[in-house]
C-alpha cells in the first residue's frame, strides 16, 4: 500500500470510530459508489473505442482505476471490477433513473445520519476531496482482510 494512502486510511479510520456510523458505511457506500458511476455512465460522449461508447462513467472508473493502481497495485483490479459492476448494473434500469435517484438519496442520508448522530463529525471527504476514492478502498480492503484498522488508537 502506498504510504499516502495508508496515512490517509488512518485518518478515514479515525474519522469512523463508532460502531454504528461503520455500520451505516457499510449500506451507504455501495450506495454511494452505485449511484455515482451510473450518474456519470449517464453522460454520454458520443465516441466508443472498440465498440465500447466512452461515457462519464467508464472515464469515471478509468481515473478511480488509475488512483488504486496508485494506491494498492494488488486491489485495484478488483476495485475495478466493482466500479464496473456499479456501472453494468445501473444500465439494468435503462431510462428510468427513479430507482438511482433514490437509492443516491438513500445512501447519502445513511450516511450522513452515521456521522451527524453517531460519530458527530464531518464525512472525511469533506476535508480531503481523495477521501471519496479513499472510502470505498477502504470499505473493501477491511472486508478482504487488505487493511486491519485500529479504531482505538487511529488518529
Amino acid at each position: 500500500m502506498n504510504p499516502t494512502v495508508a496515512t490517509w486510511m488512518n485518518q478515514y479510520a479515525a474519522d469512523h470510530r463508532h460502531p454504528m456510523n461503520r455500520l451505516t458505511h457499510k449500506i451507504a457506500i455501495p450506495f454511494i459508489v452505485f449511484h455515482i458511476m451510473t450518474m456519470l455512465d449517464w453522460l454520454k460522449t458520443g465516441q466508443d473505442i472498440g465498440g465500447v461508447a466512452i461515457t462519464g462513467g467508464i472515464i469515471g472508473c478509468a481515473v478511480a482505476t488509475l488512483f488504486y493502481a496508485w494506491a494498492d497495485l494488488k486491489m485495484a483490479p478488483l476495485m475495478a471490477l466493482l466500479f464496473g459492476a456499479a456501472i453494468f448494473l445501473g444500465r439494468q434500469f435503462g431510462d428510468n433513473h427513479t430507482p438511482v435517484i433514490v437509492i443516491a438519496v438513500v445512501g447519502w442520508t445513511v450516511q450522513l445520519i452515521g456521522h451527524s448522530v453517531y460519530e458527530k463529525n464531518r464525512p472525511s471527504f469533506l476535508t480531503n476531496m481523495l477521501q471519496a476514492l479513499v472510502g470505498p478502498y477502504f470499505f473493501v480492503s477491511v472486508l478482504t482482510g487488505r487493511f486491519k484498522p485500529n479504531y482505538q488508537t487511529a488518529a
